[in-house]
């Protein structure tokens, strides 16, 4: 069962989330009831981050969901991960040339066509000219 004080704690905390409309954007040390603040690092997390951009997002008066957005809004389906071609075809001129020296030409397309690459075309010198890449379908 609450006090009397613990139950005017939960109001003032209520009336202070209710100003925001989030618990995230009202600051914890402002909160009086101790369960209050355990849901507000139970949904919030603990403390934000300190870098360059936050302190800026905070001074620009960005609330704390709007910061967050400063590192995760990304382009919808934009891998940052992904190569370039001529990234790719340095990656799998490497993988060609760091194969048995012995093997036949056939043999390493056979790898490399393991790996989702095929029509290799490859020059008198061994080097790597074009490629076809097999696309993944989610």
């Amino acid at each position: 069962m609450k006090t009397f004080q613990e139950h005017l704690e939960i109001l003032f905390d209520e009336h202070l989330i209710a100003e925001k409309d989030n618990i995230c954007d009202v600051d914890v040390n402002k909160l009086r009831s101790p369960l209050m603040k355990k849901l507000h690092k139970d949904k919030c997390g603990g403390k934000e981050k300190d870098s360059a951009m936050r302190r800026a997002g905070k001074k620009a008066g960005l609330s704390r969901k709007e910061r967050e957005k400063l590192y995760n809004e990304n382009e919808p389906k934009l891998d940052e991960r992904m190569m370039t071609d001529k990234q790719k075809l340095v990656q799998i001129q490497n993988y060609w040339d760091n194969l048995n020296h012995m093997a036949s030409d056939d043999t390493k397309k056979k790898s490399l066509k393991r790996l989702g690459y095929k029509n290799i075309k490859v020059d008198s010198k061994g080097k790597i000219t074009s490629f076809d890449e097999e696309v993944e379908q989610q």
